[in-house]
């Protein structure tokens, strides 16, 4: 029903991923599969909404649409089984602006923060950025998979008196979604030490079967007492330049403090159009959501299918969530910085440096499948052609 085959252009639209090249020291002819926003148009509905919002032509101060709330509510009871109240509900522009806005309302300068290595790397940016310090408790690669290495994630939250733990929840650059067995373990842990679980969910709509993802604060309410929880409509329907996103924080006390950060700051509340956008996109964009996915699994497929005949020492992590594929390298037996400039440079790909994520991230890099199948099939031949 929905055409992810079309190839949209996307240069000249003041766009990061496809006019960002010059800006950023990378060929101007290069295919660009580094940051998270796809090449595919939102639901029909959100642009529908967007338009006609627009089309009003006075943009002044706006309140959320009537069912904009409800519509985040009823998007997360359907799926998850997670029955959110309204008065949860945190508007923010966006969700680094929720993490940086958290760490400021539950953390003080020079506290330490924890984080999982290789992962997004604005978590230590916007940690760095405030004043704190980031720790790391690195997930430990084996057998094809990562895993919680959980005695040393409960030793680094004792030696160095951590505060608040950003889970990136399902986790970004791994493709890896974690069990509810597993989430209540760090979160046992985290509660044991008095730790503020701050869980970025804005994946959790791109996990695949037999996976499923497990909203952190559904737990029990101990957990849902002891965190916050932020999602966003933007990975999933396409609306990271809209600007909108929600903290759902279910502990009133915690709900006052983050308003306060984000008062402070002057930010916070609903983009105009995106509020639009983002009402359209949880009411009516589940069709969409599911065909898309299916898309996706089926690039993922020709990533891992292609590499295997034509570059067999690339390996491709399982990927269980996101959009986003980590290609581990490291069996090629090149330096780092060797295979990230000839992947750059020399096949013209535009992949995220897996240093970035944190220094596990050596010898790996980020690729974004959310492009027409065409894409991908063209990036294998450019990786087998540089590094074969």
């Amino acid at each position: 029903m929905y055409d992810f085959d079309k190839l949209i252009s996307r240069r000249g639209t003041n766009s990061l991923k496809h006019d960002g090249a010059a800006l950023r020291g990378m060929p101007e002819d290069a295919i660009p599969m580094w940051v998270a926003d796809m090449d595919f148009m939102a639901p029909p509905e959100s642009v529908l909404a967007a338009v006609q919002a627009a089309a009003h032509g006075v943009y002044g101060y706006t309140l959320p649409p009537r069912g904009y709330h409800d519509s985040i509510i009823r998007w997360h009871r359907a799926r998850y089984g997670w029955q959110i109240e309204k008065d949860w509900i945190v508007d923010s522009p966006g969700v680094m602006a929720t993490v940086s806005s958290a760490i400021r309302a539950f953390t003080e300068t020079g506290d330490a923060i924890l984080i999982q290595e290789p992962v997004y790397y604005c978590f230590a940016q916007a940690i760095y950025l405030n004043g704190r310090r980031v720790v790391s408790s690195d997930l430990v690669y084996g057998d094809g998979q990562y895993q919680i290495d959980f005695n040393d994630f409960e030793d680094k939250i004792v030696s160095n008196n951590v505060k608040m733990f950003l889970l990136c929840h399902p986790h970004n650059p791994t493709g890896r979604v974690f069990d509810a067995d597993e989430l209540r373990r760090m979160g046992e842990i985290c509660m044991l030490h008095g730790v503020l679980v701050f869980s970025d969910e804005i994946h959790e709509d791109f996990v695949y079967a037999p996976r499923v993802h497990v909203p952190y604060a559904t737990l029990g309410e101990n957990f849902a007492d002891s965190c916050v929880v932020c999602n966003a409509p933007s990975k999933t329907f396409n609306l990271a330049g809209l600007h909108t996103a929600a903290a759902v924080v279910p502990n009133t006390k915690l709900r006052a403090k983050l308003e306060r950060s984000f008062g402070a700051a002057f930010c916070g509340g609903v983009n105009a159009v995106g509020g639009a956008a983002t009402e359209a996109a949880y009411t009516y964009g589940g069709s969409w959501l599911e065909e898309l996915k299916s898309y996706l699994l089926s690039n993922y497929a020709i990533l891992k299918d292609g590499l295997a005949e034509k570059l067999p020492l690339a390996r491709v992590q399982d990927l269980q969530a996101t959009y986003l594929a980590w290609l581990d390298f490291r069996a090629l037996g090149l330096p780092h910085d060797q295979v990230r400039d000839t992947v750059w440079r020399r096949a013209k790909l535009w992949l995220n440096d897996g240093r970035s994520f944190g220094e596990s991230g050596a010898g790996f890099m980020r690729i974004n499948l959310a492009c027409p199948a065409s894409v991908v099939r063209e990036a294998v031949d450019r990786l087998a052609e540089a590094l074969g």
